[in-house]
C-alpha cells in the first residue's frame, strides 16, 4: 500500500493543484479528475472532497462526477440569507443528511 501511495502521490498532487480555483470557469471540467484519482486507488475506500467555488448550482455536477464531500464556504457564509443557502445544499443532498456523516474511530 505504501508503494502505491508513493507512486501515485505526484499524480494526486498534480490533480489537486489543478482542481477548482475559485472563479475559474474550468472548475466543472476539473471534476473529471475525481474519477482519475479514485482509479489510482481501486482497492481503497478513499473519499474525495472538492472545495473552491462550490455553489448550489455547481454542487450537483460535482456530486455526479464522484465527489464524496463538498466543502462549501462563501456561498453560505457570505449569503444575505445564510439559512436559505444552507437549506439549498440540504435539498441537493436529499435523504437523511446523517447518512452522509463520516464516522472515524
Amino acid at each position: 500500500m505504501a508503494q502505491t501511495v508513493s507512486r501515485n502521490r505526484s499524480a494526486i498532487s498534480r490533480k489537486t493543484e489543478a482542481s477548482g480555483v475559485e472563479g475559474d470557469k474550468k472548475t466543472s471540467s476539473q471534476w473529471d479528475n475525481i474519477g482519475k484519482i479514485k482509479a489510482a486507488f481501486p482497492k481503497s475506500k478513499m473519499m474525495v472532497a472538492v472545495a473552491g467555488g462550490i455553489t448550489a448550482k455547481t454542487a450537483p455536477e460535482a456530486l455526479a462526477k464522484g465527489a464524496d464531500i463538498l466543502i462549501v464556504g462563501r456561498d453560505i457564509t457570505q449569503s444575505k440569507d445564510i439559512e436559505r443557502s444552507a437549506r439549498a445544499y440540504l435539498n441537493i443532498l436529499g435523504d437523511d443528511i446523517d447518512q452522509y456523516r463520516v464516522h472515524v474511530e
